[in-house]
């Protein structure tokens, strides 16, 4: 068996609908019976079935977006066990700091109370969080409203559940350490990561 939170790379990967084979990152999330139960890491590309409406690059999915994962594409996981098989709530992974210049939360009991850019004894915003049910449905309705609206191009997906929708919503926030994700903010910071890159 492949232990939990194992990083599995594949290359090439060989699709069954016969798509050109190419290098694929999975995370194992649980072994059962004589099974891994894998996910699929996002890739360079959108690859969304063509039944779904794509709204401001959130995937409008009332049926699937629940009990899911939402990753910024610019990230590198260096430590896969903070990608936890079990969730009971929507949560944010977030650093604990001191002071900070980047897009952070103010944090009371544990819940998210505000988002804000800057701040003091806040947490800074990691790009991945989960949303459970209850959350997945309500934001399938709330996030075409919101970007329907005035000035709805010019959010950020999180800020509806954040800031203008936080009424529908118990966002939690939970620790991870500055080392367990590597932000790729630069072609040259993704080089440095990944030589094949430098050609």
């Amino acid at each position: 068996m492949i232990p939990e939170g194992s990083l599995l790379y594949f290359d090439p990967f060989v699709f069954k609908n016969g798509a050109p084979p190419k290098a694929k990152y999975f995370i194992a999330l649980a072994n059962i019976d004589e099974s891994v139960v894998l996910a699929s890491l996002p890739t360079s590309k959108d690859h969304i079935p063509a039944d779904i409406a794509v709204v401001r690059g959130t995937v409008n999915m009332p049926e699937r977006a629940i009990n899911a994962y939402v990753f910024e594409a610019d990230l590198l996981l260096s430590n896969p066990k903070i990608i936890t098989k079990y969730h009971y709530t929507s949560d944010f992974l977030a650093i604990p700091k001191d002071r900070t210049d980047d897009w952070c939360f103010v944090v009371k009991d544990g819940v998210i109370r505000e988002e804000k850019v800057g701040g003091e004894n806040c947490w800074q915003m990691v790009g991945i969080s989960y949303w459970n049910q209850e959350a997945g449905e309500k934001l399938s309705e709330d996030l075409p409203k919101v970007y329907e609206g005035p000035g709805g191009k010019e959010r950020y997906w999180e800020q509806v559940p954040l800031v203008y929708c936080k009424d529908n919503y118990k966002v939690e926030v939970r620790e991870c350490k500055e080392e367990d994700i590597v932000e790729i903010d630069t072609f040259r910071e993704l080089k440095k990561i990944d030589p094949s890159y430098d050609v």
